[in-house]
């Protein structure tokens, strides 16, 4: 009926969908439900050629199908097909706790008979997974489930009846969940070494994602991966690196001849003059280069173009497509690495100081201004307006929220005494008490207010929390 479906006028094609959705109905809505047909409709209804509106209307009544006639005789695949489908409604209806019961009994019944799945199977149901556990009240028992699937990919693993795919689909899911399942890191710590060549570039994102995700250094595993990486790099495209290097920041390993190899790759404008390059892997990749204190001035300069375009006045501004936090990043990046592509500097300082707001209309949270005039007192580039800016919005939300004085509530809208610590430290580093335009008089009555609000911190609080070391970079 599907292949029917293609190329129909619409007229047709929505009386064929409303049959298909009927005939959904009606098996799930059925005395004795037919497991197979219901893990058929989850299956159609699943494909990307499905209107939202048809898998919604179908999909409370399959869920209660499922839940009704789930039993022992279910195969794996279509335990994957039902997984699948109610993981998708899952996620456009959170409220609805049919979806959530359904699932949690599908993936249940996968645990329970894992031994008759394959690998694939498996890792697919822990994909399934993704999307609820965090987020459902049944999220124990799907964690349980998850447990028990992912040692079944270990012992596949071991037995070699599992692929590098399946092995790689199993930890992305884990890394995902956030559940770090040791038998099955140790199986692959075994496993890879012994089949690199058979992994695709898809493969080692995924793996080196979700170490990063589960801060799992294992360094057996990814100097493998950054082998395999260095001697077949022209497979991988600029998104799948970006992915990388994030998971191996995350883990804080250079691995320096890669590293060398990936940015001087990276230096070659026209990479990034491909029409599926997307500004977020230029950003992704500079956050990276940056928390690895890794400065390169033509991949720098590379990534930074992409991100910038002509404003109308003939400015170099930001794209519009960026957010705040992107330009933080950015920025941040640059402070890290002590290297600046100075166009995109000065585009995001004017930015945060609304200088350009004329050009590119922009609210820049106070949180992200600080952390831009941190990262321009590392590299000692000064900016009269945003220091100005940074230290009057301080002062003005320290009146907005002046009833609240304890750093300790979260609820404070006031800065923090760090934020003052910060701010107040960037700015006399950047110069800021020199200049002739009454800024001077701004940081001391910033000092005031950060000696007032600290003086009034409980005596653990203040050196334990507000004045860590961590806040004194």
């Amino acid at each position: 009926t599907l292949a029917c479906l293609d190329g129909l006028p619409r007229l047709y094609l929505e009386s064929g969908w409303r049959g298909i959705t009927n005939a959904a109905l009606k098996a799930a809505f059925a005395a004795q439900p037919v497991p197979r047909e219901l893990y058929i409709f989850c299956n159609v209804l699943s494909g990307p050629e499905v209107p939202q509106s048809v898998a919604d209307s179908a999909a409370p009544a399959l869920a209660a199908g499922l839940q009704r006639c789930i039993d022992d005789k279910a195969e794996g695949q279509d335990l994957v097909h039902a997984a699948r489908f109610l993981s998708g409604v899952f996620a456009g209806n959170k409220t609805e706790t049919v979806f959530e019961d359904a699932l949690c009994a599908v993936l249940t019944k996968g645990a329970s008979q894992s031994d008759g799945l394959v690998a694939k199977e498996a890792a697919l149901l822990l994909n399934a997974a993704v999307r609820a556990v965090q987020i459902s009240r049944r999220g124990a028992a799907m964690i349980e489930a998850c447990r028990i699937l992912a040692g079944h990919v270990a012992q596949q693993l071991w037995s070699e009846q599992a692929s590098p795919r399946d092995a790689a689909n199993a930890l992305d899911a884990l890394g995902r969940i956030g559940l770090r399942h040791g038998e099955l890191l140790e199986m692959l710590a075994e496993y890879l070494p012994l089949h690199l060549n058979n992994l695709g570039p898809q493969d080692v994102v995924g793996i080196i994602v979700a170490l990063g995700r589960l801060e799992e250094r294992d360094e057996a595993t990814i100097l493998a991966l950054a082998g395999l990486l260095f001697r077949e790099l022209h497979r991988y495209s600029l998104g799948q690196l970006a992915s990388i290097y994030t998971g191996l920041a995350r883990l804080r390993v250079q691995e320096g001849r890669l590293l060398q190899r990936v940015l001087d790759h990276c230096s070659v404008p026209v990479l990034w003059q491909t029409e599926d390059v997307r500004p977020a892997d230029a950003v992704a990749l500079i956050s990276a280069w940056g928390r690895l204190r890794a400065a390169h001035a033509g991949a720098f300069q590379a990534a930074s173009e992409c991100l910038l375009e002509m404003g109308s006045d003939g400015c170099l501004i930001p794209k519009a497509c960026l957010s705040p936090t992107d330009l933080r990043e950015v920025v941040c990046a640059y402070g890290r690495a002590r290297w600046a592509y100075k166009p995109m500097l000065q585009a995001v300082a004017d930015v945060c100081s609304e200088q350009s707001t004329r050009r590119r209309p922009l609210q820049v949270p106070l949180e992200v201004t600080v952390a831009v005039v941190v990262a321009l007192s590392r590299l000692r580039w000064q900016h009269l307006q945003l220091q100005r800016h940074a230290l009057s919005s301080m002062l003005a939300a320290d009146e907005a929220g002046g009833a609240t004085l304890d750093d300790s509530d979260s609820m404070s809208s006031s800065p923090s005494v760090s934020m003052w610590a910060q701010v107040l430290h960037a700015t006399v580093f950047l110069d800021t008490l020199g200049s002739h335009d009454g800024q001077c008089r701004i940081w001391k009555r910033g000092c005031a207010v950060a000696a007032r609000r600290l003086s009034q911190l409980p005596a653990p609080l203040t050196y334990a929390d507000e004045l860590r070391p961590s806040t004194w970079d």
